[in-house]
């Protein structure tokens, strides 16, 4: 019999689908110009990103970054496995690489929606905070 294990609360697989239409969303409204309707989905993008970065200290066991963000030493290890092909852990969520590179996607969608605060295209758009 299988026994199946949850690894992301609701909240944590609420965020990944949110984040997925978000950006797709910035992606479409931007190309097309729809910069109101692009401005808000920037705003809700960044609430959401804030909301996540909280709920990985004080969230569920399973969102919590001590869970997934390992120490270098853990990232090269399981490096060194995967070329020995010893590679039998199991990782709830992020194996420890992934968890550098959900710290690392953060850091660039956190960079991209700051910097848009300050966009200014000297025509019609700008941030807030141009």
């Amino acid at each position: 019999m299988k026994v199946s294990t949850a690894i992301w609360d609701s909240f944590v697989r609420g965020y990944h689908w949110l984040q997925v239409l978000c950006i797709g969303g910035l992606w479409y409204t931007g190309t097309e110009g729809l910069m109101d309707w692009h401005f808000a989905i920037a705003y809700f993008l960044l609430t959401l990103l804030l909301t996540r970065i909280i709920w990985g200290f004080i969230g569920s066991d399973t969102a919590k970054f001590l869970l997934f963000v390992r120490s270098p030493r853990a990232v090269l290890q399981y490096f060194q496995s995967m070329r020995k092909k010893q590679n039998d852990d199991v990782h709830l969520g992020h194996n420890p690489a992934g968890g550098y590179m959900v710290l690392g996607f953060f850091i660039l969608l956190a960079t991209q929606l700051i910097t848009g605060l300050f966009a200014n295209d000297d025509i019609i758009s700008e941030g807030p905070l141009a």
